[in-house]
């Protein structure tokens, strides 16, 4: 699993308005804390592929760890360059996919 925070995030310069949609998600980001982990795959499910896709280059693990995900989704942006449901859907499932079966390469 790949994970990020507050903290990469803003670094990284996240969009304001998905950094606040999922700071009023966990209720603030005082409350939940700027170093919390936060698991890619809930960014998948808060903020949909899209902000899933772009925190991968914001993880708190090694960059190396998230490259494999990454290189694999740009593969399927490069296959799918239309944005219709179907693809989105298989974006989105493609993701979750990878990263819930992360394993290092």
């Amino acid at each position: 699993m790949l994970y990020t925070t507050f903290r990469k995030a803003h670094e990284g310069g996240a969009c304001a308005s998905s950094y606040k949609k999922y700071a009023k998600h966990v209720g603030g980001i005082r409350k939940f804390g700027k170093d919390t982990p936060v698991p890619i795959t809930e960014i998948l499910d808060v903020l949909g592929v899209d902000d899933a896709y772009w925190c991968l280059y914001s993880t708190i693990e090694p960059r190396s760890e998230a490259q494999y995900v990454i290189l694999e989704m740009d593969a399927y942006f490069l296959r799918h360059k239309t944005e219709t449901k179907l693809e989105l859907l298989g974006a989105t499932e493609l993701l979750r996919g990878l990263l819930t079966s992360h394993i290092e390469h």
